[in-house]
């Protein structure tokens, strides 16, 4: 059986195959020779494999969830649930504390207070915006919960 390989064509060179033989350009009786190779065990790879009694591959798969890992989990989605609480606490503040000032730079009649008032109502307006995405990401997370669970 003669196997001639492919026409290769490299940086514009093109491969010539030599004149076919009777041999062919590959031995297929050389891929099939039986393999010599030899495989051993360490004393550590034994010890483990004495320790690990099961046959099943997806034994650690079929388990349950390690309830130390489960807590971890559970405690990082209540630390992002308490940070969206927190920026919401802490824009709730701020919007206080906004408002408190405009309150007490209205009984004051001069442009510079008037001015003044323009600047806080514009940054009362993006505490506003900030609250209410907040709120619809605290939402977000709460309906995703839900369907999980």
């Amino acid at each position: 059986m003669k196997i001639n390989p492919p026409s290769i064509s490299i940086n514009q060179q093109t491969h010539v195959a030599p004149t076919a033989s009777d041999k062919g350009y590959w031995n297929i009786a050389n891929d099939i020779a039986p393999s010599t190779t030899h495989v051993t065990l360490s004393d550590e790879g034994k010890a483990l494999s004495k320790a690990d009694n099961t046959k099943d591959f997806g034994y650690a798969l079929k388990q349950p969830a390690n309830s130390a890992q489960q807590a971890e989990a559970a405690k990082e989605q209540e630390d992002k649930g308490d940070i969206i609480d927190q920026q919401i606490k802490r824009v709730q503040e701020q919007i206080k504390e906004t408002q408190e000032k405009i309150t007490a730079l209205q009984s004051q009649d001069s442009e510079i207070a008037d001015e003044q008032i323009k600047v806080l109502t514009a940054l009362l307006m993006e505490l506003n915006a900030q609250l209410i995405s907040l709120n619809e990401q605290k939402l977000q997370k709460a309906k995703q919960e839900q369907a999980g669970s």
